[in-house]
């Protein structure tokens, strides 16, 4: 007679029973069910607690981006990088009619 594992009742049990059985034997299955049940009440359990959480650094980063002290900075690094931004701009679109220049001539980017 085979042996069964412990809770397995007696009798013909399919093709999906059988399957059952010997999944939960191999212990990697049992370590990914486990897994999956215990993450599964993890998010059950904190999602309620994870939302207060969110709210809160939501709510402190508002208030932080509110501050007076903050709004000077941004408008402060806001100007000085408006120069570097346009020399930028500006010497991509140099470096566009210089490859469109040479381009142009022998409709490849290649030069002979």
């Amino acid at each position: 007679m085979r042996s069964r594992p412990m809770g397995v009742p007696r009798g013909n049990l399919g093709l999906a029973g059988r399957w059952a059985i010997s999944m939960w034997q191999n212990p990697s299955m049992k370590f990914i069910i486990g897994l999956l049940i215990g993450g599964g009440i993890g998010y059950i359990l904190g999602t309620r607690d994870g939302r207060e959480r969110y709210d809160e650094i939501v709510t402190g980063l508002q208030d932080l981006v509110g501050e007076e002290l903050v709004q000077q900075m941004t408008d402060f690094l806001d100007q000085r990088t408006a120069d570097v931004r346009r020399a930028a701009a500006e010497g991509l679109d140099d470096a566009a009619d210089v490859i469109e220049d040479r381009t142009a001539g022998n409709g490849s980017a290649t030069s002979d």
